[in-house]
Parts: structure tokens; sequence; C-alpha cells
């Protein structure tokens, strides 16, 4: 883990996957060494068993935080100032409240999952991945009465989505209200994110591999979420908190291997991260692998309809 054996290393750990199996290498390469699983949610978050029961099975001390619409109203000046923009999203209020707990613990190294579900398609969104292609070859009524079978929650965003040509671009707009051109025109020629090498990790394996569109995809994934929410986002509270935050699974090890692989190999079906949770068996429970995760994030739209709707008001008056 690269942290020494005689300092905690800290792990957040929502009990999903992905921080359940960081929880178990770290065990097995510390050895005895102190680990510290760090858990922020509300209260009745079904997440915070699962998760104070992998930290008793590898045997890490469990540091339990209660969020609570406080939290939030607490943490928002210091997240605005620690940002330098009024920007964030939901798990900023968690990871804020994680940072300086664990600071008060003597914590200076954090491991997260962070970016796992972007870098080997693990959400939602990334089922619909392998359809995208089909339906941008349809004309483009035949997509709108398509959009129609969506949930009713769901049906704009996916309205959006369909109005796109580009297989990629309908991927991208999921996560975005603004087109490329608006977008490039508002951040007026602000760097992307550098691309993905997807012969970094191995030679190709015959011709048309890697697939171009699986790396189209994951470019999506890393311009318009990774870079411009997440990764900021965490390593700037973080920091702002005198802790490092230590990425695995952001490394250029694991992006330019998923930008390597067929998107088969990673979702197919309902089922995604599949190559990931192919290599994750023995590791973890099986349990992990079956049940669904909220994370590191907070019901902000009930709070603000609820106890921090008086501050609201106040903040956009």
């Amino acid at each position: 883990s690269g942290i020494p054996d005689d300092e905690p290393a800290g792990i957040l750990l929502s009990g999903g996957i992905d921080s359940t199996a960081l929880l178990a290498l770290a065990k097995q390469i510390r050895g005895d060494a102190p680990i510290i699983a760090i858990h922020a949610s509300p209260e009745g978050n079904p997440d915070r068993e699962y998760a104070r029961r992998m930290a008793e099975k590898y045997g890490a001390e469990f540091l339990d935080i209660k969020l609570g619409a406080d939290d939030a109203a607490k943490s928002l000046a210091w997240i605005v100032s620690s940002m330098e923009a009024p920007g964030g999203n939901a798990s900023a209020v968690a990871n804020c409240r994680a940072f300086a707990m664990a600071r008060e613990r003597g914590v200076g190294r954090i491991i997260s999952g962070l970016g796992s579900d972007e870098i080997f398609c693990g959400q939602g969104k990334h089922l619909l991945a392998p359809w995208w292609p089909w339906l941008a070859r349809l004309p483009r009524p035949i997509r709108g009465l398509a959009s129609m079978l969506a949930p009713t929650e769901k049906k704009e965003a996916l309205r959006r989505a369909l109005e796109e040509d580009n297989a990629a671009e309908m991927h991208r707009s999921l996560y975005a209200f603004f087109s490329n051109e608006e977008s490039a025109a508002i951040k007026s020629g602000l760097a992307q994110m550098a691309k993905v090498n997807p012969y970094s990790w191995r030679e190709p394996l015959g011709t048309g591999f890697p697939p171009v569109y699986s790396s189209e995809l994951l470019q999506v994934d890393l311009n318009t979420w990774l870079r411009s929410s997440l990764t900021p986002m965490a390593g700037t509270l973080s920091a702002a908190n005198g802790i490092e935050l230590l990425l695995p699974f952001c490394s250029p090890e694991a992006v330019n291997l998923s930008a390597s692989l067929p998107l088969s190999w990673k979702v197919r079906g309902r089922e995604g991260k599949r190559l990931l949770r192919r290599t994750l068996s023995g590791i973890i429970p099986q349990e992990i692998f079956e049940r669904p995760q909220q994370g590191f994030t907070v019901p902000m739209s009930q709070w603000l309809r609820g106890d921090l709707a008086p501050l609201a008001r106040e903040l956009l008056s």
C-alpha cells in the first residue's frame, strides 16, 4: 500500500465491492499493521452494517460517522472555501466529515475506491452502453419512440441521449446538460484529461483490438465525471485536511487496462464491472457482490426540502 507499518492506513469503506476489496488486499499486505476503516452515511443507511461486518472480518478498526442535515450545514463553508468554488456533489459532505475525523485520529493517508465505477463500467448508465451503437443507426423519430419506454423519471435523460447521432455522445449526454460544443465554449479551451493509451498495457490481440468504442466511452467517463467532479472534489477536500488520498483504481495501469478491454468484458446484460467481479471472486465474500449499495452520499434533495430549507432560502435570497 506504500504506507509505513507504524502508520495507520485509512480506507473509505462503503461496504461495497471496491472498498471491501481494497480492505481485504490491504490486510494481506499489511498483516497486523493498523487499518482504520472509515464509514460515513446517514442514519438508516443499509451500507453501514455491511461496512461494519467487513471491518470486523478483516480486523480493521471501524470509524463510524453518522451524518445528518446539520453535518451538511456545518460542512458547507468548509467545502466551498476548500474547493474555491460553489460546487461539488452529494458525496462532498460525507468525504468532508470522513477526512476531518481521519485527521483527528492521526491518519495521514487514505485509500479510496473512487473511480472504479467509471473505469470499469459499474454505474447504471453503463448498462446502456452496448445499446447505443444500435440505437444510433435508427432514424431520430424511431429513437424518440424508444425513449417513451423508459421509466418516467428517466424519460428526459434518455430523450436527450437519443437526440445525439454518435454512440459515445449518447453516453456523454447522460452526464451533462450541455453538448460538446456548448461545453467547449463554456470551458474556453480548458485542457482535457490526458488521452488514455489502450496499447500500453499489452500488445493488441488481432484486428480491431482494443475496440475503439470501449476506449471512447472510457474517455467520456474520464473527461465528464472523474476529471471535472469526483477526483478534484475528493482530492481537494483531503488535501485541505492534510491527508494524502490514494486512488488505486485511477492509476495509469488501471485506466489503460480498461481501455484495452472489449466492452463485453466490462458490461453485459444487467451486470457491470464483469472483469472486476470475476477477478475479486474468492477474495471478498459473495454477499458483497449480490447487494446494491448507496455509497458515500447523502439525501441532499430531501434535506434541502426539510431541515436545510431555511438555510437554502437564506443563502439564495
